[in-house]
């Protein structure tokens, strides 16, 4: 699966295209901001395939959370996924916390969400905040 996400540094603008991948999170105060999950395929699928750009306009203070899917597909100790909406809440309750720090703290929380040593699949997170 691929993201690709370009940010204009001038406008605060973000291209936004998935092929096959969770679409981002982008918090914005205390809420997400609704994304739609188009995209399409996993990169290099079929031939002609065609993949969808989103334009999405960045506030000041909105937060950009890239994530592959290894870490909301991560199965805890009693099989249950790591899941979306408790990704959403590690990342919300952490809106103060500069982003480098999140990263950590959230990769922490997935670890301990895990069995022992057992990553079933990669673990990437991105946390880019748009100060504008």
């Amino acid at each position: 699966t691929m993201i690709l996400a370009v940010v204009d540094i001038r406008t605060g603008q973000l291209h936004l295209t998935t092929a096959g991948h969770p679409p981002p999170l982008i918090l914005r105060g205390d809420s997400p901001v609704p994304l739609p999950r188009t995209g399409g395929f996993p990169i290099a699928m079929l031939d002609m395939a065609e993949y969808d750009e989103h334009l999405i306009q960045l506030q000041h203070g909105d937060r950009v959370c890239l994530f592959s899917d290894g870490v909301p597909d991560q199965s805890g100790q009693n099989g249950e996924p790591f899941g979306e909406d408790r990704l959403r809440a590690a990342l919300l309750t952490r809106q103060a916390v500069p982003p480098d720090r999140v990263v950590a703290d959230v990769v922490a929380d997935l670890t301990s969400w895990a069995p022992p040593g057992s990553f079933e699949d990669d673990v990437s997170l991105v946390v880019i905040d748009w100060i504008g």
